[in-house]
């Protein structure tokens, strides 16, 4: 449980102002590339995707850190590091506060939390393994069983949120029977989630697209 809410906090640490982003860039340059680059590199050596994302999320912020402590300073001292990477921790903290305070984003946790645990109730009371199993059935492939993971993601069409907390948990088990790689798995899973949401007539993307139109014809006058 405790990994899950880092991976929903985590990346809301993302979410800057754009000015203050562009400030950033200016100051760091190349250095901007760290962060994901220590994540990625952490995720290769560790196979632990939640610490590769807080190490690269700390290390972002002790770049940000590093104007205050260090760049300003007359000279280098023990204690510019130390406040660094103090500093470094509060402002995760206070970045994860700020974005989870957006109506939006608050939205987004309450609906993956919900989502989440009635899948966990379900599965719990054996509804995702007859739902397998039902599908196993009519799967004597890998194919087949491929064809049912994205015939059961077309199905799931009104959030992509729901479709990948959904579809993932119970088809996981046929994938593994016929010996269907994670990565093959989770590409049939995304490619049926985002984009069938975006075009589905009723969902939660449709919302989102008529009022970026909206803008956009407003904006054009």
């Amino acid at each position: 449980m405790n990994k899950f809410l880092v991976l929903l906090f985590l990346p809301l640490v993302a979410f800057a102002n754009s000015s203050e982003a562009a400030a950033n860039a200016n100051l760091f340059g190349a250095f901007t590339l760290i962060p994901p680059l220590v994540a990625i590199a952490l995720a290769f050596i560790t196979k632990d995707v939640i610490l590769s994302l807080f190490a690269g999320v700390l290390s972002g912020t002790f770049l940000l850190s590093l104007s205050a402590n260090i760049f300003k300073a007359q000279h280098l001292a023990f204690v510019n590091f130390y406040n660094t990477a103090v500093e470094s921790f509060s402002k995760i903290i206070s970045y994860i506060l700020g974005s989870t305070s957006d109506p939006v984003n608050a939205g987004i946790i309450l609906q993956i939390l919900c989502i989440g645990g009635l899948v966990a109730l379900i599965t719990k009371m054996g509804g995702a393994k007859a739902v397998a199993l039902k599908f196993a059935k009519r799967a004597k492939s890998a194919v087949s069983a491929q064809v049912n993971t994205w015939f059961l993601g077309l199905l799931i069409f009104f959030d992509d949120y729901a479709n990948l907390l959904i579809v993932g948990p119970i088809m996981r088990p046929l994938a593994d029977k016929f010996k269907i790689s994670r990565e093959k798995f989770a590409f049939i899973i995304d490619s049926t989630a985002a984009p069938v949401a975006g075009i589905a007539v009723i969902s939660t993307w449709i919302g989102l697209e008529v009022s970026l139109i909206k803008t956009a014809y407003e904006h054009i006058g």
